[in-house]
């Protein structure tokens, strides 16, 4: 439901967001950021009443690992919905760093994530231990 709010003339945002955690060896952060319509329900003098409107909420899964201990090329990323699979490959290309952003998310959905490494030779290792985000119901 909207809320009633009073602003003075002037230029205003709002963008709540939530805190991003590091950790190793894979493990996963949420990041939320609510981004607010401002629209004019009243013109007072001075301080006009405002409706602030939040539009659907986007969430995404960050996912950061300790790089192999091996010379690596990149790295595959899988999720899956099960706990301990099957898992399906998320990424397009092999990914060259030790983090990973999925944005193609739903809310209310739990997802499961392993992350293997690739070699120059295209050799492909087991997957990583898994880890879950469950996705907050908006």
């Amino acid at each position: 439901m909207p809320t009633q709010a009073q602003l003075c003339n002037g230029r205003h945002s709002l963008r709540p967001s939530a805190g991003r955690k590091k950790c190793r060896p894979l493990c996963l952060s949420f990041f939320l950021t609510l981004l607010f319509t401002i629209s004019v329900l009243s013109g007072c003098a001075g301080s006009p009443a405002v409706q602030v409107l939040p539009p659907p909420v986007s969430y995404s899964v960050s996912l950061d690992w300790n790089p192999s201990t091996s010379a690596v090329s990149g790295y595959n990323v899988y999720r899956g919905t099960v706990s301990g699979g099957p898992y399906t490959q998320i990424n397009p290309s092999l990914v060259t760093t030790t983090q990973y952003q999925d944005s193609d998310v739903e809310s209310g959905q739990t997802y499961y994530y392993v992350v293997t490494s690739v070699d120059s030779s295209n050799v492909e290792s087991a997957y990583s231990n898994q880890t879950s985000a469950t996705i907050p119901s908006s």
